[in-house]
């Protein structure tokens, strides 16, 4: 490990996750949002090899995987808004339970919603729109969820899902600004070490440091705007040249010459493959663009709306950003109606049964191809 002052630095060489039972002193235990206790959440594992040749396993606490969908509401009605989520949440528990099996079963895959504002990334947006981020327990649903939002099984609506290419590990970096071969800093007050002692969590690996921290507590996030002016995109590279120049001048030998990263003054190469997929889109772009001359009747058969242009979120709309991190462990949300209430107009779960369960006989169906990294 390397530690300056008060913060300990691990560096990243390989990183996992799995499920586990929640641990009251770092992960969320219950869920405000859902009114029901968790029982397991996921913990990010990160192996490292330290400056001072200290293997160590770090166990990061908080980090649930989430997808985007758009909210075309208003944000006035508050109780409307809530209603929609809970609606949301207890419709994806069902299908995903359909689409296991298991249609009878009570067990909730969504940990809560919630309300954020960002900028779509399909279409030009001067100004930011609202979505939901649903969050969900286990990293291997996102691409169920996504699938069966995406294909009109749930409230009968068509949800166009955002940012569920990204692996579960891939979106942990990103959020925290972590790479490859970099070194990921944490307060060293926020670091607690596993072992055999009383009030210690029991070691799972055979590292020589094995410790326990909050994702919130990462502080990398705070060096993005001094990574961006670095010679290097990627800061793991920036991270493995300077050692080499610490080896360098601890054997007293010449510093590596910089390598110039212009591109200027090359020109441009269009090679044939280049010609025939230009020529390939135009055509493509050509015949989108023709009137549809389908079957009349095409138009009369019921499909289910299309949820994809959020609403534009009001300057003065106290929402979270959309990249915000946030302490799943010490964030309380509270909805503005009482979930153990049944009285309420609307059905908590609306999915198509037949469908989802047609969906998963079918082999051409991307169920199976879950984001296992």
């Amino acid at each position: 490990m390397v530690r300056d002052g008060s913060v300990t630095s691990f560096r990243i060489v390989s990183v996992d996750h799995y499920m586990h039972k929640p641990e009251p002193r770092f992960d969320s235990c219950y869920s405000e949002f859902r009114g029901s206790d968790v029982r397991q959440v996921p913990v990010v594992r990160l192996f490292g090899s330290t400056a001072d040749g200290t293997h160590s396993c770090v166990h990061i606490h908080g980090v649930f995987p989430y997808l985007y969908v758009p909210y075309d509401g208003a944000t006035g009605d508050s109780l409307a808004v809530d209603r929609l989520m809970y609606q949301i949440a207890g419709s994806l528990d069902k299908a995903i339970n359909v689409s296991l099996g298991n249609a009878n079963s009570a067990a909730t895959h969504v940990f809560r919603i919630a309300l954020v504002k960002g900028i779509p990334i399909y279409g030009y947006h001067r100004k930011e729109h609202q979505f939901f981020k649903i969050f969900l327990y286990n990293p291997y649903f996102i691409r169920k969820a996504s699938n069966l939002l995406m294909n009109g099984v749930i409230m009968s609506r068509v949800f166009q899902t955002y940012e569920t290419h990204v692996p579960y590990i891939l979106q942990f970096f990103i959020d925290y600004n972590l790479y490859g071969m970099s070194l990921m800093n944490v307060p060293t007050a926020a670091v607690q070490e596993r072992g055999d002692g009383e009030g210690q969590l029991a070691r799972m690996s055979t590292s020589e440091y094995e410790v326990d921290i909050l994702a919130v507590d990462i502080l990398n996030r705070a060096t993005m705007e001094e990574e961006k002016r670095s010679p290097y995109a990627n800061p793991g590279i920036a991270s493995i040249w300077n050692d080499e120049q610490a080896r360098r001048r601890l054997l007293e030998m010449d510093q590596p010459e910089a390598l110039s990263l212009s591109q200027s003054g090359k020109v441009e190469i269009v090679t044939e493959s280049d010609r025939f997929y230009r020529s390939l889109l135009a055509a493509k772009i050509a015949s989108e663009s023709r009137p549809n001359r389908s079957d009349p009747d095409d138009s009369k058969r019921m499909k289910p709306p299309v949820s994809f242009l959020p609403s534009e979120a009001a300057e003065d709309e106290p929402l979270l950003d959309a990249s915000c991190v946030q302490d799943h462990k010490n964030f309380t949300q509270q909805l503005s109606f009482d979930q153990s209430n049944t009285t309420y107009n609307f059905d908590l779960s609306q999915v198509d049964e037949e469908r989802i369960i047609s969906m998963s006989q079918n082999p051409d169906a991307t169920f199976a191809d879950e984001d296992h990294e």
